[in-house]
């Protein structure tokens, strides 16, 4: 999973490559995300899970709005944390924005 995330990160420096590959890239590694965080989120610890969070902020930082691939990666760490999910102040905003 470590490695998924690292990836999906260092797709949010586009002058590696074209944005519009980025960002299929991102999409991909978003739904692989959900899917294992679904599984296996209620074992992250809290940091991990506020790294995800946070690049998460930062696709839809560098989206400059809020992105379905991200909110589909998010979907996955709230319901493997279940109860145990920390919001954070930058994620909800812009979960307020999508609503």
């Amino acid at each position: 999973m470590l490695e998924v995330l690292k990836t999906l990160e260092s797709t949010l420096d586009t002058s590696a490559m074209a944005a519009s590959k980025a960002e299929h890239l991102q999409d991909c590694l978003c739904g692989l995300l959900q899917v294992i965080l679904v599984k296996v989120g209620h074992m992250l610890d809290t940091q991990l899970a506020a790294n995800i969070t946070e690049v998460i902020v930062s696709l839809f930082t560098q989206a400059g709005k809020v992105t379905e691939n991200g909110l589909i990666a998010y979907q996955g760490l709230v319901v493997g944390r279940g109860e145990q999910i920390d919001f954070s102040e930058r994620i909800g905003s812009y979960i307020k924005y999508a609503l």
